[in-house]
């Protein structure tokens, strides 16, 4: 009987099938919370580009594609931009609103909300991302959020 316990054949593969599920487990959560960190990233992406789009008032914005079911062309450039961006975006026009007539701190901006649902093995999430891009023509908030004209560097006042 001593010499059975002292025997140490096979605990390698003991210890292996003990820890295996739970790295296993941790491998895949983080791949898991990876993808969807890069969807995230593709629609905060593409609200940071609609939302230019929509307040510079592109051709691109402007004008609703083919195959589009939504009215505003820039929900169509939005969907598409989407599904360019991710392998299997499963966006709809229903996911996207575009506000044209937004304030942030007293600037007029263009703001586009996307919200996507990612979906697990049983369960399924919300992804939202939200840009704002100022529609003034060109103007700059300023720290007292008022619009101002861009400024030339050579006429700025010194730093204090």
């Amino acid at each position: 009987m001593k010499q059975f316990l002292k025997n140490e054949d096979g605990a390698a593969a003991i210890e292996f099938a003990l820890t295996a599920p739970l790295l296993i487990f941790v491998a895949l959560t983080g791949m898991v919370i990876a993808l969807a960190t890069w969807q995230w990233n593709n629609l905060q992406s593409v609200a940071e580009s609609t939302a230019r789009c929509v307040a510079l008032q592109s051709m691109l914005c402007e004008k609703v594609s083919a195959g589009c079911a939504s009215s505003d062309a820039g929900v169509c450039y939005a969907v598409g931009q989407a599904r360019a961006m991710s392998f299997d975006s499963g966006i709809s026009e229903s996911d996207i609103a575009i506000n044209r007539n937004d304030t942030v701190g007293g600037v007029s901006v263009a703001t586009v909300s996307i919200r996507q649902p990612f979906s697990l093995i049983s369960s399924s999430y919300m992804l939202t991302a939200k840009a704002s891009y100022p529609s003034g023509g060109g103007t700059t908030p300023s720290t007292g959020g008022q619009p101002q004209s861009p400024v030339d560097i050579h006429d700025a006042p010194a730093p204090l």
